[in-house]
Parts: C-alpha cells; sequence; structure tokens
C-alpha cells in the first residue's frame, strides 16, 4: 500500500543480507532525490509463524522514514537550490563566510553580594500571620546583669512579675535570637516606670548590621508599642546609652510579632 518510491526505499531497508540494506546517509539521500533508488533485493516468503513480526518491522521502518521525511520538508528550503541531482554534484561549492571576530564580552549581570565562604545562605523572611510572640522561648542575652534573679530571659518569658534589670553601667543592651529570619510588623517593650531614657530599638538579619526602628533621649518608662512594617530580620536588641537613675535599666517584658 506504500506509494512508489517510497516503497522502494521500504524494499530495501528490509533486505534479508544486511549487506543490502542502506545505510541512513543513503536513505536520506534517497528520499531527496540525491541517489537513485535501486531495485530492492527480492526476499524469501516469510514463515506463517514470522508474518506479523515482519509486518511490525515494516510498521517501524515506515515511521521512521516518515519522520525523517518530515524533517527533511522542514529543513527543505537551507539547501542550495538545484534544478536537478545531476546538477547539483556538477555545482560549484560556495565557500564558507568568512570567521568574525568575536564579540566583546557582555557586562555581568548585576548579582548580590556573596555570601562568605562556610556561611549558610540566608533564608528567606518568614512571615508571622497569627502575630505570636516571637521572643518567647528563644536564646537572650545582655551586656551585664544584677544577678540570676534579673537574667535577660526574665524580660522575654511572657511574666510581667519578672523583669531584666542592667548592672551599673552604660551603654547596655538586650538581645534576643529569633531564631530564623521573620518578617516582623511589631516590637513591645513594657519598662519599670523611670528606669530607661535614652535608647535605642534595632534589627538585624545577621546580627552584625542593625537596623535602627526607634529611638529616644527622654524616655519615661511604662509601655511602648513599636510598629515593625514588615521589616525582616532575626535579631531584635534594645541598646541603652542613657538611664534614668543609678539603678540602671528595667524591662519587664519584650514582645516582638
Amino acid at each position: 500500500g506504500l506509494p512508489q518510491p517510497l516503497r522502494a526505499v521500504v524494499g530495501l531497508a528490509l533486505a534479508k543480507d544486511p549487506r543490502d540494506r542502506p545505510s541512513a546517509r543513503e536513505l536520506l539521500d534517497m528520499l531527496l532525490g540525491d541517489r537513485p533508488v535501486p531495485r530492492p533485493v527480492a526476499a524469501p516468503p516469510a514463515p506463517g509463524g514470522r508474518k506479523l513480526v515482519t509486518a511490525l518491522a515494516a510498521l517501524l521502518i515506515v515511521a521512521g522514514l516518515t519522520i525523517v521525511g518530515l524533517v527533511v520538508a522542514a529543513t527543505r528550503d537551507l539547501r542550495p537550490a538545484t534544478s536537478s541531482p545531476q546538477a547539483a554534484a556538477n555545482s560549484t561549492p560556495v565557500p564558507s563566510p568568512p570567521a568574525r571576530s568575536p564579540s566583546p564580552p557582555s557586562a555581568p549581570p548585576l548579582t548580590r553580594p556573596a555570601t562568605p565562604a562556610g556561611s549558610p545562605t540566608p533564608a528567606k523572611a518568614v512571615p508571622n500571620p497569627g502575630r505570636r510572640n516571637l521572643a518567647l522561648h528563644r536564646p537572650v542575652s545582655a551586656s551585664s546583669s544584677e544577678g540570676a534573679a534579673w537574667g535577660p530571659e526574665n524580660a522575654v518569658d511572657g511574666d510581667r512579675d519578672t523583669r531584666w534589670s542592667s548592672g551599673f553601667s552604660d551603654p547596655q543592651w538586650l538581645t534576643v535570637d529569633l531564631g530564623g529570619r521573620r518578617l516582623l510588623s511589631e516590637i513591645r517593650l513594657s519598662w519599670e516606670h523611670a528606669y530607661a531614657e535614652s535608647y535605642r530599638v534595632e534589627i538585624s538579619t545577621d546580627g552584625r548590621r542593625w537596623k535602627q526602628l526607634y529611638a529616644t533621649a527622654d524616655g519615661w518608662g511604662g509601655d511602648l508599642t513599636i510598629d515593625a512594617e514588615q521589616t525582616p530580620g532575626r535579631y531584635v536588641r534594645v541598646y541603652g546609652t542613657r538611664r534614668s537613675s543609678r539603678y540602671g535599666y528595667s524591662l519587664f517584658e519584650l514582645e516582638v510579632r
């Protein structure tokens, strides 16, 4: 049921002796008309038990040749125009165009500063839709304290009866590690009355570079809520530079949401 000349090409591909079968290059030339199609070698009739196998093999070959034909048709316009296979063989080869000088290298794309070797890649800041206190149950440190009863962890335990109270030196700071980068919405401070006068609230993603969110030089204790405006950060610290009295800084509770 195959039309000529495809039927003859398939017949050659089904030759019993592998030496009588054309190569892939020869098949392509036959399909393009650059090579004459010889008559296929007659094969003996296949036994009844092999008819199905032979038919399947022929079907696979036809499918493969059809795909090759489609590729050839799609790329035919790229071939030099010739009037006949003989004319193509006698035509003068077209010299290759001279090699062009390489183009100057383009500027590399802008990239962020590389992470120092051995340092983990910073994670993306995670939001806090439930507005829970991210400071609870996290590592806390301070520059100094008056003793175990006034340790820094007492300022982030959710209990307003305990507090962190600094020693008698300036400056002082209280720092909490949130355990990962977060998008912060607000920070709440509950000062003991009149025990903090000049201080700042700062956020950092790496513990080295700090961004100031709030500063005052006339603090007078009490409760304070600072809008963090979805600033990314992992560390939050209260950095005091002047006490209201000789008793140092005294903070009942630090909340980070």
